[in-house]
């Protein structure tokens, strides 16, 4: 099949082209069994005879269907009909995160956090399922009006359990330059970690406007994540972003994965801890030091594993020099020191006290080489000793971490049992409170006020989940007081910074806008979601499509019309541009519309599309041949193959150099009356810079088209 087909499968008819990616095209299509709008992804005829790109193609399909998410774009079907290989999806209308950070810069640390959390949501499903994503950017997030955000274009996505040449041959490097992993940059083995770490470089980007990394190609940038440590996020935003946050960025830009967070539900966990005031994981606090030596352990720069501090710490303080103290350190400047101020070593003396001449020093003894020996052998003695002890000390330790971990106690592990415990986060309170009993374990309960976590549900426990712990343990169980729910007001049509600051600062909304085109003035509220007068508790994500000033219309049915509506309908009622062609019709009188191009019911934006108009010259066969001397080839060819002749064409060498590319003789000649019911050929001749004749040569166009 052709690469934009019009019916496919027999179930699938086409209505426009959407995208195309680097390996397929999409469209948009109608489910004519169930009617309703779907999106159709069609991988490129060329690569169809490629197994590689197929087999790639299907994983695709077989990886995304098996995720069913309200943050994943689902997919419906998948196949290949006539040699064309197809995958069905869900049809969303909306922007990506990468065309909103080009409108809007840099995002609030809240509105960041929220679109953080939601991918981190999808991928954690995912990676239940044992997909990973492998290109996650902010092309492939997406935002809808209806359902809010969506992950998409798990186009590169495989299987944990695959092996590392599933999808990719030796020396292959899978995802975005910008936004991929080290070990994707080196062509290693890629995790659910890998995604994790594509995550981290969006944060970094949505919250700062650049991403960490950046360079003048796709090497550099792939360079800079192997071997660069990323910048500080905290730094990098004039501290406009927490430490907090930073730190939880930098841990997820690790260059090692285990380092990183080792899954996307602890990292949405904390995100939501940054969002409500909460504290979070204390191992997070340590992570911008970790990065640093993850990093310098890459580059082999040892001075950079010592904390940042102690380093500034040195840097901002001389080393103490003998003498009385001497006050605030003074930096080095150009010229002499102010008068009254010294750079170190012991005050000078006033000048009114007399001068001490010093004692003479007392003679230095003569040191032989016996005691030079001597005291080298106690060295070494006192060296090999010490370097023993230490030896002894480390067998000790392991011995003991050994006989811990194996349960060589065996007295004491059978007297105090120890128990999983399982996890009861998100549960009712009565029901983890139950289960934790029944496993012998004692809780206590701690409440606290939640917008996200609906009341009576555990937020959280301590300890963690999968510890061992003896029975009777106490665990402490935080249960959420849930949040004072608001009614969402009506922001229509308003002025979308007016309703932005409104939502935020009113009702402590987090409010994301979303561009789209519409009649409506510019910057006015279009849509909300959610809707006005639903309750929903503070920091819930309000979603705002505000026009951008340029009105969508649709293409009406033209046919039958004359000439002149056709235009007028086209130029002043839908502000396009109109295209016009002549063409013979056996049926449509002339001068009449037959079609247009793009069809009926296309939707085009206001001033800025394009409408071809086929305009009938009736059924009448014959047609004067035109004058086209003095015209250049391309100029003869239209003229003659509007009107349905068949142009045919000869090349001679031209005697003069303003002839070069021009015609120079026709045949029939002008005004010379041709019936289209045969090929009525026209052949014209076409001045050549070369000096042999070239083969003529034939358009048959205009017959392929009648």
């Amino acid at each position: 099949m052709a690469e934009d087909p019009q019916l496919l499968a027999g179930r699938y008819e086409f209505v426009r082209f959407i995208a195309r990616g680097g390996m397929s095209s999409v469209y948009l299509a109608r489910d004519i069994r169930l009617d309703r709008p779907v999106a159709v992804k069609v991988l490129f005829a060329g690569l169809a005879d490629n197994p590689s790109f197929v087999e790639r193609f299907r994983r695709e399909a077989l990886a995304a269907a098996k995720l069913n998410h309200p943050r994943i774009v689902r997919v419906y079907d998948s196949g290949q009909d006539s040699g064309t290989y197809f995958i069905v999806m869900e049809y969303i209308e909306g922007q990506t995160l990468s065309k909103v950070l080009k409108q809007e810069g840099a995002l609030t640390m809240p509105t960041a956090l929220r679109i953080g959390e939601d991918v981190a949501e999808a991928l954690a499903d995912a990676h239940k399922q044992n997909v990973i994503h492998r290109d996650v950017k902010p092309g492939n997030i997406m935002f809808t009006p209806a359902s809010g955000l969506k992950v998409t274009d798990f186009g590169i996505a495989r299987a944990v359990t695959g092996s590392i040449s599933d999808l990719t041959q030796t020396g292959t490097v899978m995802g975005t330059a910008t936004y991929f992993s080290p070990e994707q940059a080196k062509g290693d083995f890629a995790d659910y970690r890998t995604d994790l770490y594509s995550l981290g470089v969006v944060l970094f980007e949505m919250l700062s406007g650049k991403p960490p990394f950046y360079g003048d190609s796709p090497i550099a940038v792939a360079y800079q994540h192997v071997n660069e440590p990323p910048p500080s996020l905290h730094e990098a935003t004039d501290e406009a972003v927490s430490q907090e946050l930073s730190n939880i960025v930098a841990r997820l830009l690790a260059k090692q994965p285990e380092n990183r967070y080792q899954d996307a539900e602890m990292l949405k966990r904390d995100l939501v801890s940054i969002r409500t005031g909460r504290p979070i994981a204390a191992e997070v606090s340590e992570a911008a030091e970790l990065a640093a030596i993850d990093a310098a352990a890459q580059t082999g720069d040892s001075r950079q594993k010592k904390p940042r501090q102690k380093s500034a710490r040195r840097a901002d303080y001389p080393a103490a020099q003998p003498g009385p103290p001497a006050g605030p350190p003074v930096h080095a400047a150009s010229g002499p020191p102010p008068s009254g101020q010294f750079t170190g070593g012991a005050p000078p003396l006033p000048p009114s006290s007399p001068r001490r001449s010093a004692p003479p020093p007392p003679p230095r003894r003569r040191i032989t080489e016996t005691e030079i020996i001597e005291a080298r052998h106690r060295r070494r003695t006192a060296l090999f000793w010490a370097s023993f002890a230490l030896i002894l000390a480390l067998l000790a330790g392991i011995i003991t971490f050994i006989s811990i971990s194996t349960g060589d106690n065996s007295d004491e592990t059978s007297e105090t049992p120890r128990i999983e415990l399982p996890s009861v986060v998100r549960n009712a309170e009565a029901v983890a409170v139950n289960r934790l009993d029944e496993l012998g374990f004692s809780s206590t309960l701690v409440y606290e006020e939640n917008a996200q976590v609906p009341a009576g549900e555990v937020i959280r426990q301590d300890p963690r989940a999968g510890a061992k712990l003896p029975e009777s343990t106490l665990i402490t169980l935080t249960v959420s007081l849930g949040a004072e729910a608001l009614s969402v007001p009506d922001v229509g049509e308003w002025d979308v910074d007016d309703a932005r600051r409104v939502l935020e600062e009113q009702y402590r909304f987090d409010v994301l806008l979303v561009q789209v085109d519409s009649s409506l003035p510019a910057r006015q509220v279009v849509t909300q979601s959610p809707t006005p007068g639903e309750q929903w508790p503070p920091g819930t994500q309000i979603v705002l499509s505000y026009s951008s000033g340029r009105a969508r219309v649709q293409l009406p049915d033209l046919t039958g019309l004359s000439r002149a509506e056709a235009q007028a309908i086209i130029l002043t009622d839908l502000g396009l541009r109109y295209e016009e062609r002549r063409v013979p019709h056996e049926i449509i009188p002339a001068n009449q519309v037959i079609e247009t191009n793009p069809p009926r019911g296309t939707e085009l934006v206001s001033g800025e599309g394009s409408v071809v108009v086929f305009i009938s010259t009736g059924n009448d066969p014959t047609r004067s041949v035109p004058y086209v001397i003095d015209l250049t080839e391309a100029e003869a060819r239209d003229e003659l193959e509007e009107l349905g002749f068949v142009v045919a064409v000869n090349y001679t060498p031209a005697l003069l150099p303003e002839n070069i590319g021009r015609v120079i003789a026709q045949d029939p000649a002008p005004a010379t009356s041709l019936s289209l019911d045969v090929f009525a050929t026209v052949t014209i001749t076409v001045g050549s810079a070369t000096q042999e004749t070239e083969e003529p040569s034939v358009s048959l166009r205009p017959a392929l088209e009648s």
